[in-house]
Order: structure tokens, then sequence, then C-alpha cells
């Protein structure tokens, strides 16, 4: 009943939100973290209805998706991907350079999110998803208005 509910807010979202309310939808809150430089980290956490309008959206084609991506990706589909990365690798380490003659270092230079072309992902999300293109594009279509929480 309740996914009922929701999967029609995601159809209403579709149809009857104007485009011009679209920033404000995929606005996020911007929590300051101190990096240990002293630097900023901010993190972004969407708003809930967009969260949960998004979630349903993914039950519609997460499958599908994680068929067409495979093995070459540990994020859609695969519960814990990135934390099943971390713990091969460190079996991998504790069990082949249990002497501490091999290490691993990680490092996240840039904020790579930011980096992937938005018309790239939309044009993407139309071939494969079309299910969903409308709620991406209504997200992804124009910059979010993002704003810091003290």
């Amino acid at each position: 009943m309740y996914t009922k509910y929701l999967m029609y807010t995601k159809c209403d979202v579709y149809t009857k939100c104007p485009k011009a309310l679209a920033e404000f939808v995929a606005s996020a809150p911007l929590t300051p973290l101190l990096k240990p430089d002293n630097g900023i980290r901010p993190i972004a956490v969407g708003m809930i209805w967009r969260r949960l309008v998004s979630k349903v959206a993914m039950r519609g084609v997460g499958k599908e998706m994680a068929k067409y991506l495979g093995d070459f990706q540990f994020g859609v589909g695969v519960p814990s991907g990135a934390e099943a990365i971390l713990h091969s690798a460190n079996r991998f380490l504790n069990e082949f350079h249990s002497d501490g003659s091999l290490a691993m270092l990680t490092v996240d230079f840039t904020n790579a999110f930011n980096l992937v072309s938005r018309t790239a992902l939309l044009h993407e999300v139309r071939t494969r998803c079309p299910s969903i293109s409308l709620w991406v594009d209504f997200l992804y279509g124009q910059p979010a208005r993002l704003y810091v929480v003290l």
C-alpha cells in the first residue's frame, strides 16, 4: 500500500510539479565537516521526499541496471559494495604480505561526483532507464540549490 502511494507520488511529481520548483526539490543542506588538514568537507544530504521517491524509482530499474553494469561496479544492486572491496583488499594484504612488505594507500584527490557530465548522465538515463528519466531530468537538469547548515 505504501509503495503504491510512493509510486503515485513519483508519477505526480513527474507530471504536475512545475520545473521552476526543481532546484528546491533537488536542494540539499550542506553540513561542513572539518578535515584533518583543517580544510572543510561539505557533506550534502538530500531532502527526505526526494530520497524516498528516488528509492522507489530505483526499485523499478535497479535489478536491470545491476545486470547491465555487471561486475564492473560495486554501487548499484551490490549491498555494501565499497566495504566488500576494502575487505577483499585487506584480506589480500594480510594473506600474501603479512610481513608488512606491501601496503595500500587510498587517496581521494577530487570531487568525482561533480566531474561527471550532467548531459552525458541524462542521455544515458534516457537511453537505459526511460521509466525514470523524467524524474532524473527533473532533479539533475539544472543546478540544485545548496545551503549551509551550521
